[in-house]
């Protein structure tokens, strides 16, 4: 769904989708040299989306124009994410990593300490950082050499927990609780990753429909102030003083930033306003929360862009 005609070493984000306008999955793209592009995708539903994406190269380019391969087994990755990243990077390479040689949303093959890499300056955190990705066989020298670089900034690993609340902070998505084919964009509030401008696309005319006419559902986070409150997904959502369910939650984090429980629900659009107080039941209790600002953590993008 996004302009892939980009500058060699520009990333983009964006969908792929069914045939009825639905996510199949959300995808970081690289693109590597004129005629190289390189997809990023989660690991766990791999040899689905890598079925999906052959078929269809196979019923719309039968002139074979298009090579898909595969390299998911070839690499390892790490995320050096926060405050301090570029001062860590600085230490192992001699490559310029300044915002001005290497901004947001771009890829660079450098070098970190003996390890052959390729960076790429997005973050699921919310923070400055780097994906760096490298042969298998480098891994394990890539981490020391990072951790070492890290200690006097005081490095730390986390782990997906960690991850995940930082990330609904921000109002990042997670793909197969938030974004299912299921989903349209423009229903997801993410109607931004769709651009109208570049031709056709599969999926294109359905979802397009959708922005055009309004969806009858939205996904919304909804901010809870109660510090008991927890939940997970799939929680019915009712409307304050109502039995009537309007709705359910997709994901549920606590935001350590903010000091409050965050969910993604999705939500009848008629009760989908900032501001519209909903209530949510986890074994047997109910929670009141408050539908918000998606982006509650650097909402301006001041720390990724820095």
């Amino acid at each position: 769904t996004s302009n892939m005609d980009r500058k060699v070493g520009k990333v983009a984000y964006g969908f792929m989708l069914t045939q009825n306008g639905k996510i199949m999955r959300d995808i970081t793209v690289l693109r590597r040299s004129e005629d190289t592009f390189w997809l990023l995708t989660g690991k766990s539903n791999m040899p689905a989306e890598l079925f999906w994406i052959t078929q269809q190269a196979e019923q719309y380019l039968a002139d074979g124009s298009v090579k898909i391969i595969n390299r998911a087994e070839e690499f390892v990755s790490i995320g050096l994410w926060g405050p301090n990243a570029r001062k860590v990077l600085e230490k192992v390479t001699h490559n310029d990593v300044s915002n001005k040689a290497f901004p947001w949303y771009s890829a660079q093959g450098i070098g970190i300490g003996m390890t052959p890499a390729t960076a790429v300056r997005i973050s699921y955190v919310g923070e400055l950082g780097w994906e760096i990705y490298a042969p298998v066989s480098y891994g394990m020298q890539l981490w020391d050499t990072l951790w070492e670089a890290g200690q006097e900034f005081g490095i730390r690993p986390v782990g997906v927990a960690a991850l995940m609340a930082m990330r609904i902070e921000k109002g990042y998505r997670l793909f197969g609780a938030d974004l299912t084919p299921d989903d349209d964009p423009f229903s997801a509030n993410m109607g931004w990753a769709v651009s109208t401008k570049k031709g056709d696309f599969i999926g294109r005319y359905e979802a397009l429909h959708v922005k055009d006419y309004g969806p009858k559902q939205k996904q919304v986070l909804i901010a809870f102030d109660d510090p008991q409150a927890i939940m997970y997904g799939w929680e019915p959502v009712t409307v304050s003083g109502s039995d009537e369910v309007v709705g359910r939650v997709s994901s549920g984090e606590f935001g350590y930033s903010t000091g409050k429980f965050l969910a993604f629900a999705w939500v009848d659009a008629a009760h989908a306003e900032i501001g519209t107080k909903l209530k949510v039941r986890y074994t047997g209790n109910w929670y009141e929360g408050t539908v918000c600002e998606e982006c509650l953590f650097d909402p301006n993008n001041e720390r990724v862009k820095a």
